[in-house]
Order: C-alpha cells, then sequence, then structure tokens
C-alpha cells in the first residue's frame, strides 16, 4: 500500500499521542496526591486523640470545688420524639375517568387496583392492570411507600 503519510495524518498521532501521555500522567499525579492526603488524614487522626484526651484529664484535674474532678459529667441522651400510634381506619380513593379506574389506599399510598377501560381482557371484561395477586401481596405493591 502507501508507505507516505501526509503531515495532517502524523500531526494527529502526535496529538493522540500527547494527549494520552498528559492524561496518565493526570492520573499518576492525582494518585500519589490522594495518597499523600490520605497519610496526613490518618495522621493527624492519630495525633488529635490524644491531645484531646490529655487536655481534658488536665482540665479535670485542675480542681473542682469537691468530689472526684476525673469522671466526666454524663449527658443526656437525647430520644427522637415519636408520634403516638393511632390506628386509623383502611380507606379506599379512587380516581375515575374514561381511560382508567384506580383505586389507592390510605396505607403507604399504595395503588390496591389499576383497571385500564380501553381494553380487554381474555374474558371480554376492562384489564385489570395491577389484579389482587398473590405476587403483590408477597413482595409489594407497585409504588408503594411504608413508614418504619
Amino acid at each position: 500500500m502507501n508507505d507516505f503519510q501526509t503531515p495532517n495524518q502524523i500531526q494527529r498521532r502526535r496529538r493522540l499521542l500527547l494527549t494520552f501521555a498528559l492524561t496518565f500522567v493526570v492520573i499518576f499525579i492525582t494518585q500519589q496526591f490522594i495518597k499523600v492526603l490520605q497519610a496526613f488524614d490518618s495522621a493527624s487522626k492519630a495525633r488529635s486523640r490524644p491531645r484531646r484526651a490529655r487536655r481534658i484529664k488536665r482540665h479535670l484535674s485542675i480542681g473542682g470545688v469537691g468530689g472526684d474532678c476525673t469522671k466526666r459529667p454524663r449527658r443526656k441522651r437525647l430520644v427522637p420524639h415519636r408520634l403516638p400510634n393511632k390506628q386509623v381506619a383502611k380507606t379506599e380513593t379512587v380516581i375515575e375517568n374514561d381511560l382508567y379506574q384506580i383505586k389507592f389506599s390510605n396505607k403507604g399510598g399504595v395503588a390496591k387496583s389499576w383497571v385500564l377501560k380501553k381494553y380487554k381482557d381474555d374474558k371480554g371484561n376492562p384489564l385489570e392492570a395491577l389484579a389482587n395477586s398473590t405476587a403483590a401481596q408477597r413482595y409489594g405493591y407497585p409504588l408503594s411507600l411504608y413508614l418504619l
């Protein structure tokens, strides 16, 4: 074939090689920089813990009035406020138009039934897209949200 290459092709190859070389250099430098930062973070964490403990002990041993100064006072444990568990009756909300009928439950916002009116099943009835199946009861309904 043709062994001669145009100057355009040579410049393209040079640019491509230069791009790859710069990419690898940037990746290498980034990896080294990350290793240095991780080593610095772990060293600073290791140094800061004993200093803090020494400061606390020194502060407590300076002398308070009466009692043992080496014990830190206990903090109260914060417990999140929970609303009382009220039993709410299950209700179904129905949204219906000429194309579909959807039944939503108030427990978890679950779509219990979804009937497509324009489409028919094998028996000629409107198509039930979300039937009361054992899979939905076992694995959960689609579009459901349960909060614990």
